[in-house]
């Protein structure tokens, strides 16, 4: 279902058999970005079958991984093979969001767009690293019906502020080719984060090739900026689940999950003003009507407009311009 797909790989793990996976993890990942379905007659078929894979095995045949090897992996992928998109089905528990797979997510975010998967912890405060980096783009798990899985870890991040994850997609029984497997072994079913990921990279490829003008950190906030509504919590599902075909028209972005306010335990009057930016990335002026929902923490109660509102409502974002929305 790879045949032709692969234009580089290299093996970071010191595996005495090199790139080959026996494993299986890393060959389901890398078919659900760009399988072609061969051995199903076309029927599981990847996200963007046509895209070009670097393989970079950071993780070895028993699925663990050193950070010298995932972070040379990284800048392998980047800056030798000249990567636009890099999936990371990968991660670890952390306490804060630092440390040098993080770090290097940053450093490298202006010449790719980093997808990363949340981490299957399930509980609230469970991202993983270096899935937490703010410039990565952080991909929760659902099922067919749109529901959080189960398994996916909740947000924020361990700082404590940053909502994550910012998007979500399939994770839950996803099928995609089995590492050396043929005709009736061609596919496995595996569910995780780590299925979800590379469903967006996936969609990330497609919108990058539409929309060459992007930049990679573009490229996140149309993804997050043209989701499907959802009533889900922010911190199970970000922004909601990836819709690619909304996103190859979507103009209007943001950055998604802001914190645009913190008020301490005693605050029982405190205020705060902000404003949330909005960037118009097309060649019109556009005008939209502005609403503001707001749910409580159960993701269900409709709280009273005092709480928070808009100063506006309705707002002109002029053509390849910002508009700052105040609140």
């Amino acid at each position: 279902d790879l045949q032709g797909r692969v234009i580089a790989s290299r093996d970071f793990t010191y595996s005495s058999n090199g790139v080959d996976d026996t494993n299986g993890h890393g060959t389901h990942t890398a078919a659900t970005v760009a399988g072609n379905g061969h051995e199903s007659n076309g029927k599981w078929v990847g996200v963007a079958p046509n895209s070009d894979l670097i393989i970079g095995k950071v993780l070895g045949n028993n699925g663990g991984g050193s950070t010298l090897g995932i972070l040379n992996g990284m800048v392998w992928a980047v800056m030798t093979e000249q990567a636009d998109i890099v999936n990371m089905s990968l991660g670890g528990t952390a306490t804060a969001c630092n440390g040098p797979l993080v770090d290097m997510v940053e450093a490298l975010s202006e010449q790719a767009l980093f997808v990363i998967s949340a981490g299957n912890s399930f509980t609230r405060e469970t991202i993983g690293s270096p899935g937490c980096a703010p410039s990565a783009l952080t991909v929760g798990a659902i099922d067919r019906d749109g529901n959080t899985a189960p398994f996916s870890s909740r947000g924020p991040s361990p700082d404590g502020h940053s909502a994550k994850p910012d998007i979500t997609s399939q994770g839950v029984a996803v099928v995609a080719a089995a590492s050396g497997g043929l005709g009736d072994t061609a596919y496995r079913v595996y569910s995780g984060t780590s299925m979800s990921a590379p469903h967006v990279a996936g969609g990330a490829a497609i919108v990058m090739q539409a929309r060459q003008d992007l930049t990679p950190q573009q490229v996140k906030e149309v993804l997050t900026s043209s989701v499907t509504v959802t009533d889900s919590h922010v911190l199970e599902q970000g922004a909601g689940p990836m819709d690619i075909n909304r996103a190859i028209d979507q103009v209007i972005i943001a950055p998604p999950n802001r914190e645009l306010g913190y008020f301490g335990f005693e605050e029982n009057n405190a205020f705060t003003e902000t404003a949330v930016t909005l960037r118009n990335i097309s060649n019109r002026d556009i005008t939209l009507k502005l609403k503001l929902d707001l749910i409580g923490e159960d993701g269900k109660t409709q709280l009273p407009a005092t709480l928070a509102g808009l100063d506006t409502k309705s707002i002109t974002i002029p053509a390849n311009g910002d508009a700052e929305v105040p609140m």
